[in-house]
């Protein structure tokens, strides 16, 4: 599974975090590339978006068949 957003000008940090908050990557000069989560386990996660204005949190599963 991957994971992706574009950006219109790559000032945009992403960051991936467990439900204990810890951060498990981290992008700062982010472009709207890929993520690679496979190599994440099983479980819920919070992809974090932020840039000079705003910020926002989406949730997403990974499960593995």
């Amino acid at each position: 599974m991957i994971i992706g957003r574009r950006t219109s000008d790559g000032n945009q940090t992403v960051q991936i975090l467990n439900y204990l908050g810890q951060k498990l990557y981290h992008n700062s000069n982010f472009k709207g590339d890929a993520i690679e989560v496979s190599s994440l386990e099983n479980g819920i996660y919070l992809l974090r978006y932020s840039d000079q204005d705003e910020f926002s949190i989406e949730r997403f599963v990974v499960q593995h068949n």
